[in-house]
């Protein structure tokens, strides 16, 4: 009976009106904490799934390298439950152009640094913040095979507008690559080419990504895409008077060259146009060419010339001469 009394009087307290009200109170004061919390910014480890770019042909490598890695981000609270419970959201996208190759006897012989994927998720995620990457460096091995360093030899079919040109040589990034498979095969290999670049209508300087041709099944190689910088500017005619030299002549004679000054007519960038001086060009008579005794003009060559022009012309290509023997 006693104890009856005791829970009639328990249940009397917990639905009175001040103690319903309280406990109402409670729970509302502790959702707007709870909401508050989740304004403020914290810092959280997650684990998140990798995405790798520019995988090398072959599938040698998908078995190598980790599918999910820990992210360290920023962020509020709100926006890092959202993650929590989505971490797919967050993958971390890392681009294997930039691994590297470590030393011929290394136990690891590739290495991909992961901090590389840390600017690329920065960019694509505004509500977040990608702090660090753990691991800091991620390692794959290549049982077995040979490595080799080859060059890479860039195809492209380049159009320009009107008065502009390529300046100097298009930059490859990176210009060689590691390749890797049987040492047979591999000792075959001098370059790597790209597929077909095709550009129309240059005006400006572009980077532009460009495939490595794939060359068997047997050989990989990292990357599997490089980058081609070319650099284009507008060109203008320039003219310029330099003096004519005889080639292979003996020291017995002389010879008078008519004219002994020519004019040379070339196409070269606007930043170039004040750097070419006329001491950087030399025009040549070879004097060899008299042994044919139906000559009676000398054809001039442009011996030495600047790279930063472009269609060089002599006038006259043809000159008199006039020798006298000693």
């Amino acid at each position: 009976m006693n104890r009856a009394k005791r829970i009639f009087k328990l249940r009397s307290w917990l639905f009175s009106s001040k103690v319903y009200v309280f406990f109402w109170c409670l729970i509302i004061a502790t959702l707007f904490w709870f909401l508050l919390a989740l304004n403020n910014r914290y810092t959280a480890e997650i684990t998140v799934p990798v995405v790798y770019m520019n995988m090398p042909n072959g599938t040698f490598l998908d078995e190598k390298l980790p599918k999910e890695i820990v992210a360290e981000i920023s962020g509020s609270g709100y926006q890092l439950f959202s993650y929590f419970i989505s971490p797919e959201k967050a993958n971390i996208k890392l681009d294997l152009r930039k691994a590297g190759m470590s030393p011929v006897g290394a136990n690891k012989r590739a290495f991909l640094t992961t901090s590389t994927g840390i600017d690329f998720f920065n960019k694509e995620h505004s509500d977040i913040l990608l702090l660090r990457i753990k691991p800091d460096t991620i390692y794959f091995n290549f049982p077995d095979r040979a490595f080799k360093s080859v060059p890479i030899h860039l195809n492209a079919l380049l159009d320009f507008e009107k008065q502009f040109d390529l300046v100097g040589n298009i930059e490859l990034n990176p210009d060689s690559v590691q390749i890797s498979g049987p040492k047979l095969m591999l000792d075959t290999i001098g370059k790597i080419e790209t597929e077909l670049l095709i550009l129309k209508n240059l005006i400006n300087k572009g980077t532009y990504s460009v495939n490595l041709k794939p060359i068997n099944s047997n050989i990989n190689y990292i990357p599997a895409m490089i980058s081609a910088t070319v650099n284009v500017e507008k060109f203008t005619e320039s003219i310029l008077e330099v003096p004519v030299y005889a080639e292979h002549l003996l020291s017995k004679d002389s010879i008078q060259l008519i004219p002994n000054r020519v004019k040379l007519k070339f196409l070269v960038s606007l930043s170039n146009f004040s750097k070419v001086k006329a001491n950087q060009f030399k025009v040549s008579a070879n004097i060899d060419d008299l042994k044919n005794i139906n000559i009676n003009k000398l054809k001039l060559s442009l011996t030495m010339s600047p790279k930063m022009v472009k269609n060089v012309k002599i006038e006259p290509e043809y000159i008199d001469f006039i020798i006298r023997k000693k």
